[in-house]
Formats: C-alpha cells, structure tokens, sequence
C-alpha cells in the first residue's frame, strides 16, 4: 500500500463467526475501495480485542475503530460516532483479553509509545451478533448498503475536522 505511513489508522473490529459482529471487518472491507479515504488512511481488520491491539495503534495520531454495539433496546442499523475522550489514567483489567481501549492507551503512554491523540468509535447497534452464524442477518443485510454510507460520511466527516467542531453531536447513552 506504499511506503509512507498515514496519519489516521481505521480500525475494524469484529468475529467473522458471530454473524453481525462481523460487521465491522465487512464495513473496512468496503471502505477501503474508496479511493479517497485510502489516501487519508491506512486500514486494518481485527478479530482481537485488548492488548493485543497495542501494536497496531503505536505511531498513528488518530484512530477511528469500526465495531458494533449489541443492544436489544436500539433500533439495529443504526450509526454513533463516538468522540472516545481521554479518561483512565489507570490501567485496568483481569487479563490481556479485557482490557479497554483507555487503558490500553493509558498503558502505552506510560511505555512512552507514539500513542494516538484522537479515538473515535464508529458504532453499529445490532440485536444479535453473539451467535456463531455465517453471515449477516436479515434486517442488517437489508441495511448494508445505508449503514456503509453512513459509516463513510462519518469517517470523511472525521478526517476532514468536521466532527471535531462538534457538527454532529454524540449520543451519550450506550447499552
């Protein structure tokens, strides 16, 4: 993808065996065709969660992750952008596997990393996603095409400082 090292890593997230979870890695698939957005970015997919996510945010200064929000109350398809303030100077969590993006954050900062400055969570609310499943269900699958093209006004809202001046704001309440 060339040499040189962009500013801004996004980030999806997800398991490609529990059906809507998957949606994140589906939508960085997709995003990364736009021709636009790939001069402004680098692009990764993950499965893995917690420290195991340290590396890959090391040099970047902001990184936008793409994952899903599994919420029964929520209407699923819907889209939240997430300004992820920095908080947790403490690291937290009972293993590698449980640690949260602040902390981890908070860890590489007292290695004295090249930590991002800027977090964003792009989140897609889903009703199922944690059973094992091959594919989408039918009420995201019907919503793909929507949901991507929200994802992408999101992320180029993001890139070009949009979202900083506080043009849309976040939702406060999360599941």
């Amino acid at each position: 993808m060339g040499g040189e090292k962009k500013n801004t890593l996004i980030l999806g997230l997800g398991n490609p065996l529990l059906g809507d979870d998957r949606l994140g890695l589906l939508l960085v698939e997709d995003l990364q065709k736009n021709s636009q957005l790939r001069q402004k970015a680098s692009f990764f997919f993950s499965s893995q969660s917690g420290l195991y996510l340290l590396d890959l945010l090391i040099g970047y200064q902001c990184v936008i992750f793409i994952d899903t929000i599994s919420c029964a109350r929520e209407v699923a398809g819907q889209v939240q952008c997430i300004a992820l303030k920095k908080s947790a100077a403490t690291v937290y969590g009972s293993s590698p596997h449980y640690i949260g993006i602040h902390s981890m954050i908070a860890l590489g900062n007292r290695l004295h990393l090249n930590m991002p400055k800027e977090l964003w969570l792009i989140g897609i609310t889903v009703n199922e996603g944690l059973q094992i499943e091959e594919g989408l269900s039918k009420e995201i699958q019907k919503k793909y095409g929507q949901i991507l093209k929200k994802v992408e006004r999101e992320v180029l809202g993001i890139l070009s400082g949009r979202s900083l001046k506080g043009a849309r704001p976040c939702r406060a309440s999360m599941c």
